[in-house]
């Protein structure tokens, strides 16, 4: 929990924690942290012990009312943040076919331990992969529970108890039978994602997404529907300058776009093809990748995606919202820098490197 700003951010918190091996048997008494007050006798002792032993802590006044005939304690409310709060209504409900779960919204899960990834031989690329993986619960569940590689195993768990001054993302760069990024140099964080992904199967089960392709003849109206294709990503070509993150994805998915070069395989016309891709399932995530570089490798400028933070993007009668995003920050995929913005509650933090705000 978030403490809070006011009493107790002046002393200690302590937390009780107890092992189980079931749910059975185990009782939480939950409580609205809210209506936590302070109490003149709490303050008047907080103050002798910071007298006695702390006296850098602050001074807590005892503040009363003017009329001495109702003697009263302001409130110090000990607060936690609202998402806290949400998470623990949530987690309280019993998921029961009497009670199931909202299915038309995904939302993603709280981040828990957010550390700094040291950046000692260009490896900004795979940080950011890294930090969006394990800001996700589920795919830390994968990682513990599944068979994926013992490096990337091994260097979950240290990135969640180890108290190692500095750990890098070196051990999964050089998961065999990996070549190309141990060489000291930028390379295409999607590329890295990709071979993550590869070799721990397991981890692609929550971003597949099943794609279906229809194609139209403009001239013999003739249409061919393709078997739906799964994959693991949607790539969106960046064909308008501004609009929401649905505006982006509709540009690609939803909408009737020309083939250009494309041969009609039955009045053999050029050109007179044109494509709708639909996604028509979806798992617990969708990977949105927006193609910013074009054919030649230069990045296409004067893009914007407005109100990305609180956008929702509704796909297959699901609605998702953003959970993280990385960036490109330079002109080049050889050259330049990425960072991992994750969503914390309502709010974001930005990964960069070994350093977290």
């Amino acid at each position: 929990m978030d403490i809070g700003e006011a009493v107790f951010t002046c002393g200690q918190s302590y937390v009780a924690l107890s092992r189980v091996t079931a749910s059975s048997g185990l009782h939480l008494i939950n409580f609205n942290p809210r209506e936590v007050k302070a109490q003149t006798a709490a303050l008047t002792e907080y103050n002798r012990l910071r007298t006695t032993y702390r006296p850098d802590l602050p001074l807590i006044d005892c503040v009363r009312n003017k009329t001495p005939a109702v003697p009263y304690v302001k409130d110090r409310v000990w607060c936690v943040h609202r998402s806290v709060g949400e998470i623990q209504e949530k987690s309280a409900v019993p998921k029961t076919t009497d009670n199931p779960p909202p299915l038309r919204t995904r939302a993603p899960a709280p981040i828990l331990n957010l550390r700094g990834l040291s950046n000692p031989n260009i490896a900004c690329y795979a940080n950011a992969i890294v930090q969006m993986l394990y800001s996700q619960l589920k795919f830390r569940d994968i990682i513990r529970s599944s068979d994926v590689s013992p490096a990337l195993r091994e260097h979950l768990t240290d990135y969640e108890n180890s108290q190692l001054a500095e750990l890098d993302s070196w051990r999964i760069r050089a998961i065999p039978p990996s070549g190309q990024f141990l060489e000291i140099l930028q390379q295409d964080c999607q590329e890295f994602l990709m071979f993550v992904l590869a070799e721990n199967t397991p981890m692609r089960e929550p971003l597949t997404l099943v794609v279906s392709i229809t194609r139209v003849c403009r001239n013999c109206n003739v249409t061919v529907r393709s078997g739906e294709e799964p994959d693991i990503m949607a790539r969106i070509p960046v064909t308008i300058k501004k609009g929401s993150l649905t505006d982006f994805v509709n540009s690609a998915f939803n909408t009737w776009q020309q083939l250009p070069g494309y041969q009609c395989s039955n009045c053999n016309l050029v050109d007179t093809t044109q494509e709708k891709r639909v996604i028509v399932r979806t798992s617990q995530f969708v990977l949105l990748h927006l193609l910013a570089f074009n054919t030649n490798m230069s990045k296409i400028r004067e893009t914007r995606i407005t109100g990305v933070p609180n956008s929702r993007v509704t796909t297959s009668g699901i609605d998702f919202k953003p959970a993280a995003a990385i960036f490109h920050h330079g002109e080049t995929l050889t050259s330049g820098h990425y960072t991992c913005y994750i969503r914390s509650g309502t709010g974001w933090m930005c990964a960069d490197d070994s350093r977290q705000f």
